[in-house]
C-alpha cells in the first residue's frame, strides 16, 4: 500500500496519510503481519487494515479490515494469526485466522477481563504459551472491574506514590501478570485452556504493570520465551516519590501450566540501577537486559546483563547473579552510547542493539564471544559494538527472519526519516547489504518530499560541539531568504533524531515556508554521557546557551535565512525552554513563541505524575535547597515577557500538569502580551486524536505564520473559537450601559 500522492505536504496530508506499524515476521521468515490505518476527514472516521506481507516478493494482501480486530500476532511457530476483540463487558475474546486469509477466523476462547500486552510463544509440547497483564483483586485473582461490585462513592484514597500515571489515575485495584496455554484440538482448531489463568506474581510484592503503566514504559516491561518470562518491574519497598528503580525477574515456566512458579530476582554485579529491554535468545535458554550502573539513571553508564537459565551455580535461594558486559570501567570508556532494544542473533552468539547515535538511531552488533566475561569472572569490559548501517534513516524495529535456523543471516528492519514515514528493509548479515522491500511514501516522493531537504550540521556550542539538523522546504530557492523556525525538543534528555513523527514533524513546518533549525543542545541523548548528564541542575543554563549559539551560527553560515524573522516552538522541555527564553535576551530576536505542555513554575512540577529523581533534574530537593528551584523557574522572569506567545495544554497531561499552561497564559494576559491559549480536554502530554491534531497544526501554523508574515498559500490565523463577538452598539440588542 502506498500513499495517495499529495501536491504539497500539508496538515491535512499528514492527518489522512496511512500510518503503518512495524512488521512482525512469522518464524519461517516468509510472511510478516502489520497494520495500516488511514483517516477520512470528510467522514471523520479512521479505517484500519491488518495486512500480510510476502517477504520474498514484497506483495501485500488484506487479512482484515474490521476495526474490532486488535493486536494481531503469530500463534507460536505456526502461520496462524491470533488477535483480540473486546466485549461490552471489557472481556477479551481470542480469535484465530489463517495467515493466508483463505478461511474465516474462528473463536478460540475468552479471558474474563481486559487483557493487556498479550504475548504468545511456541512450546516444545506443541501448545502455545500465553501471557498477559490484567486487573487483580486482593486475593490475587483475575478481576473484571466492569462486572465486579465497586464502591458506591467516587472517592479514591492513596497512601503511596505515584497516584496517577501519564493520563490515568491509578485505580483502586492492581494489575498482575498471568499465563495460560492454547492448544490445537482434534479438529485442527486451537482452543484456549479451560483452566483459569495463573497469576505469575501471586505471593510476591511485584506489580505489573506498576499503577496505570504509562506511555513511556514507567510501569515496566516483559518478554517471554519457551522456558518462561523475563520481567522488568519496579522494585517493591522503595519510596517511589524519591526513587523509581526497576529490577529484573525470571519466572521459570516450561509448560505454562505450573501452579506455583518460582520468581527469581536477577542481580547484576557492580551495577544497581534501573533495568529495561528484556530479551530471550531464540532457544529461550539465555536472556539479556540493559542495566544502569547507579540509581541515578540520568547520570549513569549502562551495561548489558546476560544470564543462562540452566546455570545452576548462579542460583541462590530467591535470586541469581548474571554476567555483566560493561562499556566503561573507571576512566576507560569503550562505547559512550546507551543500548536500547536488544535482539539475539540466530545462533545466540551476538546481540543486535538499537541505540541513538549523533542524531540517528543506529543498528549495532555486539560479539558475545569476546564481550562475555570468561570462566567465573562476573564482569568484562567489552569493545564497542559495531555499527552495521550508516545512512540518513533511523532504525525503528529489528526482527529475525527464519528465527529457528541457527545459520540464519537476515534481519527484517524498519526505518524512517524526516522525509520517509515507513521503510521496510531486509538486511543481509553475511554481506552487509540492505534491500528495501516496501516504502509507504515512495521514499517521500508521494508527499512531495526529498532527502536533499535535510542537512546535518555541527557547530561550536557553549562547552562542546553541538549537532543540529537544517530542514528546508521542498520548494527551496537558495537565492531567497526564509524565516527561521527554531524547534526545541523535549526531555530534556531526548534528541532530534532523523525519524518520522506525526506530532512534531519538521518537514511539515518547513513546507509552511521556513528553514527549520533543530538543535541537539547539551542534555541531548546519543552524544555521550557527559553531554547527556550536563543538563542536570542546569536546565536553563548550558542548553539555552547552545540554542543561542545555534541561531548565531546559521545566521552567519546560511545566506538563505532571514535572521530578523525567527519564531521558536517546543513541547515538554521544549515548552519549558519557550517559557525560559521568553524572559531572556533571545526573546528580543523572536517574532513569537509556541509553548506546548511546558513548565512555568518549577516547584509546581511536584504535581507531576513522576517526581522520583526530580532532585537530579533541578539540582536539589525543594526542602534541601530552594535556590536551584527558584533559579531555573521561568515564572521568576515574567517581568521580561513581551514576545507574543501561544500556550497549548491538555486536561489529561499529568506529566506537565495543566496549571503550568494556565499560569503562563494568565501572566501573559495580565501583562498585556499578545497571547492565545489552546486547550484539549481529551488529550494528554501528546495530541494524538487526528481531528485534534489538525486543530493543533492549524492553530500553531496560523500563529507563527501571522507573526512571521507568511501569507502565500499556507495556514492563516483565524479568530479564537471562544472569543465572543458582540455588536459594538449594545443598545441595539436591548443592553444599556450599566446593566
Amino acid at each position: 500500500m502506498t500513499l495517495v500522492k499529495s501536491i504539497k505536504f500539508t496538515p491535512e496530508a499528514l492527518i489522512t496519510a496511512p500510518r503503518r506499524s512495524d512488521p512482525t515476521p512469522n518464524t519461517a521468515g516468509t510472511l510478516a503481519i502489520y497494520i495500516v490505518s488511514t483517516y477520512d476527514l470528510d467522514a471523520h472516521k479512521e479505517y484500519k487494515e491488518v495486512r500480510i506481507l510476502k517477504v520474498d516478493d514484497s506483495t501485500s494482501t488484506l487479512l482484515s479490515n474490521d476495526s474490532d480486530d486488535a493486536d494481531p500476532q503469530w500463534l507460536g511457530d505456526t502461520d496462524q494469526i491470533l488477535y483480540q476483540r473486546s466485549t461490552e463487558n471489557e472481556e477479551t475474546e481470542l480469535w484465530i485466522a489463517n495467515g493466508s486469509g483463505e478461511k474465516k477466523a474462528y473463536f478460540a476462547g475468552k479471558i474474563p477481563t481486559a487483557a493487556l500486552e498479550l504475548k504468545a510463544v511456541q512450546l516444545k509440547n506443541g501448545k502455545v504459551g500465553i501471557t498477559f497483564s490484567a486487573p487483580t483483586n486482593p486475593k490475587g485473582q483475575i478481576f473484571n472491574p466492569k462486572t465486579a461490585d465497586s464502591p458506591k462513592h467516587t472517592g479514591v484514597e492513596y497512601s503511596t506514590h505515584p497516584i496517577r500515571v501519564w493520563d490515568t489515575w491509578n485505580p483502586y485495584y492492581r494489575f498482575s501478570l498471568y499465563y495460560t496455554t492454547i492448544a490445537k484440538q482434534s479438529d485442527g482448531r486451537w482452543k484456549l485452556s479451560a483452566e483459569d489463568p495463573i497469576n505469575a506474581l501471586k505471593g510476591t510484592k511485584l506489580r505489573y504493570p506498576y499503577g496505570a503503566g504509562g506511555a513511556l514504559g514507567e510501569g515496566g516491561s516483559y518478554t517471554i520465551g519457551p522456558h518462561g518470562v523475563l520481567l522488568c518491574s519496579p522494585k517493591p519497598g522503595q519510596n517511589t516519590a524519591l526513587t523509581y528503580l526497576s529490577g529484573a525477574y525470571f519466572i521459570r515456566l516450561d509448560s505454562f501450566e505450573e501452579k506455583k512458579p518460582k520468581v527469581i530476582e536477577l542481580k547484576t554485579p557492580e551495577y544497581v540501577g534501573t533495568v529495561d529491554a528484556p530479551a530471550f535468545s531464540p532457544d529461550g535458554k539465555t536472556l539479556a537486559f540493559v542495566v544502569a550502573r547507579t540509581k541515578y539513571t540520568d547520570r549513569s553508564k549502562k551495561g548489558i546483563a546476560v544470564f543462562n537459565i540452566d546455570d545452576e551455580e548462579a542460583y541462590e535461594a530467591s535470586h541469581a547473579t548474571t554476567k555483566l558486559i560493561k562499556f566503561a570501567d573507571g576512566k576507560k570508556t569503550t562505547w559512550d552510547r546507551f543500548p536500547g532494544d536488544l535482539i539475539w542473533s540466530h545462533d545466540s552468539k551476538r546481540l543486535y542493539i538499537k541505540a541513538e547515535d549523533l542524531g540517528y538511531v543506529r543498528l549495532f552488533s555486539l560479539n558475545l564471544i569476546t564481550a562475555m566475561p570468561s570462566g567465573k569472572t562476573a564482569t568484562n569490559l567489552a569493545e564497542a559494538p559495531q555499527c552495521l548501517i550508516h545512512d540518513s534513516y533511523s532504525l525503528n524495529s529489528i526482527a529475525l527472519l527464519n528465527r529457528n535456523n541457527t545459520s540464519g543471516n537476515k534481519l527484517l528492519l524498519t526505518f524512517s526519516s524526516y522525509t520517509e514515514p515507513s521503510l521496510y528493509t531486509i538486511f543481509d548479515l553475511s554481506t552487509g547489504e540492505s534491500r528495501p522491500i516496501s516504502s509507504i511514501s515512495n521514499y517521500g516522493a508521494n508527499l512531495g518530499l526529498k532527502p536533499s531537504q535535510i542537512e546535518s550540521i555541527t557547530f561550536p556550542g557553549d562547552k562542546s560541539d553541538v549537532q543540529a539538523f537544517i530542514v528546508r522546504p521542498s520548494f527551496f530557492n537558495p537565492k531567497k531568504k526564509y524565516p527561521i523556525a527554531l524547534l526545541v525538543h523535549g526531555g530534556p534528555q531526548g534528541a532530534w533524531n532523523s525519524s518520522w513523527s506525526t506530532r512534531w514533524n519538521p518537514t511539515l513546518w518547513a513546507e509552511q515556508g521556513y528553514v527549520v533549525l533543530l538543535p541537539n543542545p547539551s542534555g541531548s541523548s546519543g552524544f555521550g554521557l557527559e553531554i547527556y548528564a550536563s543538563v542536570q541542575g542546569d536546565w536553563g543554563g548550558r542548553p539555552y546557551r547552545d540554542i543561542v549559539k545555534s541561531v548565531e551560527y546559521i545566521e552567519k553560515k546560511l545566506d538563505y535565512v532571514d535572521p530578523s524573522n525567527i519564531i521558536m516552538a517546543g513541547g515538554s522541555y521544549g515548552g519549558y525552554m519557550a517559557n525560559w527564553i521568553a524572559g531572556h535576551p533571545l526573546a528580543k530576536r523572536l517574532k513569537c513563541l509556541v509553548c506546548h505542555d511546558g513548565v512555568f513554575h518549577t516547584a509546581s512540577m511536584l504535581a507531576s505524575d513522576f517526581v522520583a529523581g526530580i532532585d537530579q533534574d533541578v539540582g536539589s530537593h525543594l526542602w534541601d535547597d530552594i535556590r536551584p528551584w527558584e533559579k531555573w523557574s521561568p515564572a521568576n522572569y515574567v517581568k521580561d515577557w513581551t514576545t507574543p506567545m501561544l500556550i497549548i495544554h491538555s486536561e489529561k497531561d499529568f506529566r506537565c500538569p495543566l496549571n503550568e499552561g494556565l499560569g503562563a497564559y494568565a501572566a501573559l494576559q495580565a501583562k498585556g502580551v499578545e497571547s492565545r491559549f489552546l486547550y484539549f480536554p481529551d488529550e494528554n502530554h501528546w495530541v494524538l486524536k487526528r481531528e485534534n491534531s489538525l486543530k493543533w497544526h492549524h492553530t500553531v501554523f496560523g500563529w507563527i505564520n501571522h507573526y512571521a508574515g507568511i501569507t502565500d498559500g499556507v495556514v492563516q490565523l483565524g479568530p479564537a473559537l471562544c472569543d465572543a463577538k458582540f455588536d459594538e452598539d449594545d443598545e441595539e440588542d436591548g443592553i444599556e450601559e450599566g446593566e
